[in-house]
C-alpha cells in the first residue's frame, strides 16, 4: 500500500476516533445534565406562558398537569438518549468497517510483498547460481589393458561457485538403437558418485570412463559405422551458492567417427535436465 494510501486511512480514523471522543463525550453529558437541561427549559417555558398567559398559573396549583409534564420530561429525555445510543452505534460500526478495511489492505501489501521477496529470490538465484554443463565428450586411444578413455568434459557456466560436486558416469552401448531415456536406468546403478570438488565460475574439468580393449574394439566398426550407438549417460550432483542441490543429468551420444570432433547436433540431453532437489 503506498503512502498516501496510509495517509488517508490515518486521516479518516483519526477522524472517526474524534467522533467516537465526542459522541461519547455528549451522551455522557447528555446523561448527567438531560434532567437539569430539561428542568431548567420547563421553567422557562412556564414562566414564559405565565407572562403571556396567567391563566397558565392554575398549573402549578394542579398536581395532574405537573404529573403530566413531569412523564413527558422524562419521554423526552428517553427519546434523547435513544437517539444518540443510535448514532453512536452507527458511528462506531463505521470505524469497525474502516478498521477491518485497513487490516485487509495491510494483510493485502504483507502477501504482495512476500510475493515480490521471493520472486527477486528466484531471479537472483537464476542469474547467479551454479551451472554444471557438458562441453564434450572425446574418444582417447593409449596402449594397455584400457586402450580408450572416453573423456567427458564439463563446466561450471554459472556466476557462482559449485560445491560439492559429485558424479555418475557410465557409457552405454545400445544394438537396437534404443535411446536411454534416464541417467538412473539398470546401466547407471552401480555407477559410483567419485569427487567432491568445488569448482569456480567458468572453469572447466573433466573426467575419464575406460572402456576394454576386447570390447571397444568388437565394437569400433559398428560405431564408427553408425549401426550401433553409443552413448555417455550420467549425472553431476553439486550445491550452489544458495545450499540448494541441483542436478544436471545428460545423455550424450558418440559420434560415429571416432576420430573426429564430437558434433553438437548429437547431444541428446534429457528433457529435465538439469533441474534441482
Amino acid at each position: 500500500m503506498s503512502k498516501r494510501d496510509w495517509l488517508f486511512f490515518t486521516a479518516v480514523g483519526g477522524f472517526l476516533a474524534l467522533a467516537l471522543v465526542y459522541a461519547g463525550s455528549l451522551n455522557e453529558h447528555g446523561s448527567a445534565s438531560g434532567s437539569y437541561q430539561s428542568a431548567a427549559e420547563i421553567h422557562t417555558e412556564a414562566d414564559r406562558i405565565e407572562t403571556q398567559f396567567p391563566a397558565a398559573q392554575s398549573l402549578k396549583a394542579d398536581p395532574e398537569a405537573t404529573q403530566d409534564e413531569r412523564e413527558r420530561r422524562d419521554l423526552a429525555a428517553q427519546e434523547g438518549m435513544a437517539l444518540w445510543a443510535e448514532r453512536l452505534f452507527w458511528i462506531t460500526f463505521a470505524g469497525v468497517v474502516l478498521l477491518a478495511l485497513t487490516f485487509l489492505e495491510a494483510w493485502k501489501t504483507a502477501v504482495a510483498a512476500q510475493e515480490m521477496a521471493t520472486i527477486t529470490r528466484t531471479s537472483a538465484e537464476k542469474q547467479l547460481r551454479a551451472y554444471i554443463s557438458i562441453e564434450d565428450v572425446l574418444l582417447h586411444n593409449f596402449d594397455g589393458p584400457y586402450a580408450t578413455l572416453i573423456e567427458v568434459q564439463y563446466r561450471n557456466r554459472g556466476q557462482t561457485p559449485a560445491y560439492n560436486v559429485r558424479r555418475s558416469l557410465k557409457y552405454h552401448v545400445s544394438p537396437s538403437g534404443e535411446v536411454p531415456k534416464d541417467p538412473e536406468d539398470d546401466f547407471l546403478v552401480n555407477a559410483e558418485r567419485q569427487g567432491r570438488l568445488g569448482i569456480a565460475p567458468s572453469q572447466g574439468r573433466s573426467v575419464s570412463i575406460p572402456i576394454e580393449n576386447r570390447l571397444f574394439d568388437m565394437l569400433k566398426g559398428q560405431i564408427s559405422a553408425g549401426r550401433t550407438p553409443m552413448f555417455v549417460v550420467g549425472r553431476f550432483y553439486y550445491r550452489d551458492v544458495f545450499g540448494v542441490e541441483r542436478i544436471t543429468a545428460f545423455n550424450i551420444r558418440v559420434p560415429g567417427d571416432i576420430d573426429g570432433p564430437l558434433d553438437g547436433a548429437v547431444f541428446m540431453y534429457c528433457d529435465d535436465g538439469n533441474w534441482s532437489t
